[in-house]
């Protein structure tokens, strides 16, 4: 007899392998049979719920969607006290969930909470119809779901002092609080411009980031250590929104991290996370040396106990070291950004991480005068993050490394300094100051040009015509400076002063006091005012006009 139930038993094993090896051979039809079969063969057996569910996962794979769901069903009804059972349920509302069927992803997913009210995973369920319900709109119902993850999941541990929580289920629950806090600054955002909200309106605008500054601080309490850092991450943003707002000053908005670092004060590892992203708001609130100061002691006491910082607080950390002049400690930061945030596909948001580090690094080399290395780390950027909000400034000083080294002109694979200026001035995504800058280093280069008789086809006119005098076209360059961004006077000023020394070298003296008469006159205050009135001086009086 015991030989026999032997028998049984591995006649029975060998069948669900049998159903498996079909699955693993792309014949899911024919799994979907062979589970069927077993589950009808050995209703007894501890593995006929896992035929019922395999089955389903068999029929999904060849596309029979409506059978695999009534498959999970059948098995829900059949064995509801089995662990299987769960696992069925997940995957009805999953299913529906993956094929945008919202209202019978949500009956699937109460009939979950109905049948299994103390399943942990029903944290997840809850957590899946707040999503589903802010896609739709519908904030009110999306954060009382979001507040059903977090209250079940206080139902299941209540004291997770004693009996702490899978870290699993513990960030899923936490991630609630989070996901309420995004949904609350969304809905402060829809009010409109804080200055220009009636004063009800701003008391709600106050209450909605309370709200959220309240979620995202018990997230951080909450979350393990891997989750911290993008969280406050957040939460830098969303008091940089007030402090930009004008709503609260820079001193006010350190205080949600000063009340966390408090809190979290028997964990140096956390407060330490939580005191590197406070130094966040002052650097861009423009006082770096604060915000330095920060950084340094929250990024030795980080790496004392070793804890995981967000690569956005990271860069600026970096980009704080050189604002001060400390390119070399800078270097190992945006390093770390490399090595810490690779990214895994062409949508993973940690391309921004790995585009910053670069830009970093080719802008340490840049200011070394390793223009080489630089040039190539800009190239890098450019080939390989076209998208970057770097970009342009990017090639601007990539065209700078060039030019240095004399190659103005080049390919479209291969450009040379004057391209590259050109996209820059030519982008709709360039800031005025950049596009400026292009300028000068344009009219630079011609100057270079004209002086070491470089070619370029800068100053083809075409077929039958005499070529451009460089000089004349390096004058055009530097005055559509004052043209077009008088209202940034000191790069404007510098275009009109390099231009009338142009004049003045070619003894155009009309045209070179009009160009400094022009930059006294709307720049007078400018860093390059005292060399045009000495410019000024050194021209010979103007011939009186003849009577």
């Amino acid at each position: 007899m015991a030989a026999s139930a032997k028998t049984a038993s591995i006649r029975e094993d060998a069948e669900l392998r049998l159903g498996n090896a079909l699955r693993s051979a792309q014949q899911p039809a024919e799994a979907a049979e062979v589970f069927a079969k077993f589950a009808a063969t050995y209703p007894g057996s501890k593995n006929a719920g896992n035929a019922l569910l395999f089955r389903g996962d068999a029929l999904l794979e060849a596309k029979k969607t409506d059978e695999a769901v009534a498959a999970w069903k059948e098995l829900v009804a059949k064995q509801k006290d089995s662990p299987v059972a769960v696992d069925a349920s997940e995957r009805i509302w999953r299913t529906y969930a993956r094929e945008k069927k919202s209202e019978l992803m949500r009956a699937a997913q109460e009939e979950q909470l109905k049948n299994f009210p103390k399943e942990p995973r029903n944290i997840g369920v809850y957590l899946a119809r707040g999503a589903s319900f802010a896609d739709s709109r519908d904030e009110a119902q999306a954060l009382a779901a979001y507040r059903q993850a977090f209250g079940l999941f206080q139902e299941l541990y209540p004291d997770i002092a004693t009996s702490p929580p899978p870290p699993q289920i513990s960030d899923l629950a936490y991630s609630a609080l989070e996901r309420s806090a995004d949904l609350n600054i969304t809905r402060a955002k829809s009010l409109g411009t804080y200055s220009n909200l009636s004063e009800d309106q701003k008391k709600q605008w106050a209450d909605f980031l309370g709200q959220a500054t309240e979620g995202y601080g018990q997230a951080v309490l909450g979350y393990s250590p891997s989750r911290v850092a993008p969280t406050l991450s957040k939460l830098v943003t969303l008091v940089l929104f007030r402090f930009q707002a004008g709503e609260a000053p820079v001193e006010e908005s350190l205080k949600p991290f000063r009340d966390l670092a408090a809190k979290a004060g028997g964990q140096p590892g956390l407060v330490a996370q939580v005191l590197f992203a406070q130094a966040s708001v002052p650097f861009e609130a423009n006082q770096p040396a604060l915000a330095l100061r920060l950084y340094e002691d929250a990024y030795k006491k980080s790496a004392e106990n070793g804890v995981p910082l967000d690569w956005r607080d990271l860069e600026r950390f970096a980009r704080a070291l050189l604002s001060a002049g400390k390119n070399e400690e800078a270097r190992p930061i945006f390093e770390r950004i490399q090595k810490e945030f690779p990214a895994s596909g062409p949508k993973d948001p940690k391309l921004r991480a790995q585009a910053s580090a670069i830009f970093g690094l080719g802008l340490i080399d840049f200011q070394a005068g390793r223009k080489e290395e630089a040039e190539k780390q800009f190239a890098k950027l450019t080939k390989d993050y076209p998208w970057s909000e770097k970009l342009q400034e990017a090639n601007y000083l990539r065209g700078q490394a060039l030019a240095a080294t004399g190659r103005y002109e080049g390919s479209e694979d291969k450009p040379g300094a004057f391209q590259l200026w050109a996209k820059v001035i030519e982008s709709n995504k360039t800031d005025n100051e950049t596009k400026a800058r292009a300028m000068l280093a344009f009219g630079k280069g011609l100057e270079d040009v004209a002086d070491k008789k470089i070619p370029t086809k800068q100053i083809d006119q075409g077929e039958g015509k005499p070529p451009l005098d460089p000089l004349d076209l390096a004058v055009s360059y530097y005055r559509k400076v004052d043209l077009y961004y008088d209202s940034l006077p000191e790069f404007a000023a510098e275009g009109l002063l390099k231009a009338a020394k142009i004049r003045r070298s070619q003894q155009k003296n009309a045209e070179a006091r009009e160009l400094a008469g022009t930059l006294l006159e709307k720049y007078g205050n400018s860093s390059s005012a005292a060399e045009a009135r000495e410019l000024l001086n050194s021209l010979p009086p103007a011939s009186a006009p003849a009577s």
